[in-house]
C-alpha cells in the first residue's frame, strides 16, 4: 500500500537542509574573519562581523518569538 506524500512533508526537510547549510556558511565566515583575517589583532574583537548578526537574526530570532 502506497501512501501519498503531501507537499508540505517534502518542503520541511529541504528547508531544514537549506537553513543548516546557511548556518554553516555564516559560521565559517565569522570564524575566518576573526582567526585568519584578523590574526593577533585584539581590536578586531570589539567588532561584530556582519555574518554573526545575520546568523543571529535569521536562525535564532524565530526561536525567540514564541
Amino acid at each position: 500500500m502506497r501512501v501519498a506524500i503531501i507537499g508540505h512533508v517534502e518542503i520541511i526537510p529541504r528547508t531544514s537542509r537549506i537553513l543548516d547549510a546557511l548556518h554553516v556558511v555564516l559560521i565559517v565566515h565569522y570564524v575566518y574573519f576573526y582567526l585568519v583575517i584578523n590574526y593577533a589583532n585584539i581590536t578586531a574583537l570589539t567588532k561584530i562581523v556582519w555574518s554573526f548578526k545575520v546568523s543571529c537574526y535569521i536562525l535564532h530570532e524565530p526561536l525567540l518569538s514564541y
